[in-house]
């Protein structure tokens, strides 16, 4: 989704959490099952959307009708509150046949103090009064989603990326799995982990929400079980040392080096990286 319909496509000026739409990432997903496709990953995150995955959905041939039983066009969250029925009638059979998974690094639900709009939307871009309204679009959305399938809304992860995960499981069955474990199970990092001295992971920024099985956490988790310490680089961290340790990792650097900007700090990200990964094992004289 980041990739399709991520943040980092968009300038501070471009987001639009009320109106930002997933129907991108719906039309990756129609070329994949055009294609032949039997398996789908997708992976969920970095996306600027809280429209909870109806764009998508309206891509892979979902229809919404309003209250007049006229069909809608979805443009962003801002237009659930105007859905009173889904058709998944004309849904493509190929989608139908796929397996789909979808890669999740978030416990939220779809709605609730914890849910989609409370906690992301304000990262994409929204004032207290865009939160309010989508949340409560997303608390009606959800109710429809429930009508197709139960727990759709409220299953850990079901608020990733906006809402795509409630969607991606009530329309088109998709299992959703812990992204990051999925991904070390393929790469069968535990068996590589115990050879190694040390594990380097990192992230654009490490807060809370990176003790909720996201990729530095995910990756401590197993290197722990090896007994392989961890360290981690981001472009902040926001984390105590206490909740460093509770992640499990020895240590985490931020390397940004100046008061710069979201935008500063991504452009510069590689050099910083660099200068600061040069000073920290410098530092520490790793030896075998």
């Amino acid at each position: 989704t980041a990739q399709a319909s991520g943040l980092t496509l968009l300038s501070k000026n471009e987001r639009n959490p009320l109106g930002a739409s997933s129907f991108g990432t719906g039309e990756l997903l129609m070329k994949a099952a055009g294609s032949g496709a039997k398996k789908i990953i997708l992976g969920l995150g970095g996306s600027a959307v809280i429209d909870g995955g109806a764009g998508l959905a309206r891509a892979c041939g979902v229809r919404f009708f309003n209250y007049q039983g006229k069909l809608l066009d979805i443009h962003g969250g801002k237009d659930l509150i105007k859905i009173k029925h889904i058709d998944l009638s004309a849904v493509p059979g190929c989608l139908k046949k796929i397996k789909i998974y979808c890669a999740c690094d978030v416990n939220n639900p779809l709605n609730g103090k914890t849910g989609a709009a409370r906690v992301f939307a304000p990262q994409k871009g929204a004032s207290q009064s865009d939160v309010r309204i989508l949340a409560e679009n997303l608390l009606h959305y959800g109710s429809l989603l429930e009508k197709i399938c139960s727990g759709a809304s409220k299953f850990p992860g079901s608020g990733a990326a906006g809402g795509i995960a409630a969607a991606m499981k009530a329309f088109f069955n998709a299992k959703i799995v812990p992204g990051i474990d999925f991904l070390l199970h393929e790469a069968q990092f535990e068996k590589k982990c115990r050879n190694a001295d040390l594990v380097i992971t990192g992230e654009g920024r490490l807060d809370r929400q990176t003790l909720f099985n996201k990729v530095p956490a995910g990756i401590a988790k197993i290197a722990a079980r090896c007994k392989i310490p961890v360290i981690a680089f981001a472009g902040r961290v926001e984390l105590d040392t206490a909740e460093i340790k509770k992640c499990g990792l020895k240590a985490a650097f931020s390397i940004t080096r100046n008061l710069e900007s979201e935008e500063s700090a991504m452009a510069n990200a590689a050099q910083n990286l660099y200068f600061t990964a040069y000073n920290v094992f410098n530092a520490i004289n790793i030896k075998k």
